[in-house]
């Protein structure tokens, strides 16, 4: 159940005092709270909520984004705020086309800009096949996962994330045998993660790596492609460019990230 993740849903009767919400949860009746730019959460333990009858206002206004015309920057933060402007896409899918231990880190800055500027609950999803992708970097190698879901109940996707430590960010790990994961499934699941996570971000390697890789692209709101600074050949973007061009596909842009010093020259 939702609720025992945290995934609490509030029910319409909301009341508002000083910009924070309270509510209970229609699932299990948990009473919940909402403080301005956050998503509902269970009324801390020492705490209690007292029903009395009241005026209802309106909720807090939502956080606005920036201009549309705002200038192009290399950095994570101005990037989210671009697609911020842009629509704030619920589900982004960066390919890497760089070693993993870049797209790893690019993928964490990334997240932690997601949640800094848009709030709310935030899913990494390890769709990259391989035992070395954010699952490794998050202590979750070998961890059930993507790869451990049997069948198309998008349930068994939500009893394979785990909550990490920074609040409202979960991950679903690659599993216990990444090859053998179906992201095609999981690509049927994205409409229901989407309805309780506020945004979902995607890690796969380069669509030419593995064809399965299309079935997360064709689902995705927004696709960007992940570079190493001096590495990644211009001919291979390209090649990538192309590839999702022929599938209907168009990359909202290149994430230029720095060089890994790990890996030598």
């Amino acid at each position: 159940m939702l609720c025992t993740l945290g995934f609490h849903r509030a029910d319409q009767a909301v009341a508002w005092n000083g910009g924070i919400g309270f509510a209970r949860c229609r699932d299990c009746a948990t009473d919940l709270v909402q403080r301005p730019g956050a998503r509902w959460r269970a009324v801390p333990r020492g705490y209690a909520v007292v029903w009395r009858p009241a005026v209802p206002v309106t909720a807090p206004a939502a956080r606005l984004a920036p201009p549309a015309g705002a200038p192009a920057s290399r950095d994570y933060r101005h990037l989210v705020r671009r697609l911020a402007a842009q629509g704030s896409p619920r589900i982004l899918l960066l390919s890497a086309e760089s070693l993993l231990s870049v797209a790893n880190d690019t993928l964490l800055l990334l997240a932690a800009m997601l949640q800094d500027e848009l709030r709310g609950r935030l899913l990494l999803i390890d769709a990259t096949l391989a035992e070395d992708g954010i699952s490794a970097s998050l202590g979750a190698a070998g961890a059930a996962g993507l790869s451990d879901i049997a069948g198309d109940d998008p349930w068994l996707a939500v009893e394979r994330m785990r909550m990490l430590a920074r609040p409202d960010l979960y991950l679903l790990p690659a599993g216990r045998h990444p090859a053998s994961g179906a992201p095609d499934r999981l690509a049927a699941m994205l409409p229901f993660l989407a309805r309780h996570f506020d945004h979902l971000l995607i890690q796969q390697r380069s669509i030419a790596a593995d064809t399965r890789n299309l079935a997360l692209a064709t689902r995705a709101d927004c696709v960007v492609l992940v570079a190493e600074e001096g590495r990644t050949p211009m001919a291979r973007l390209h090649a990538a460019s192309a590839l999702y061009a022929s599938n209907g596909i168009a990359p909202a842009g290149v994430i230029l990230a720095a060089s890994d010093p790990r890996h030598g020259v």
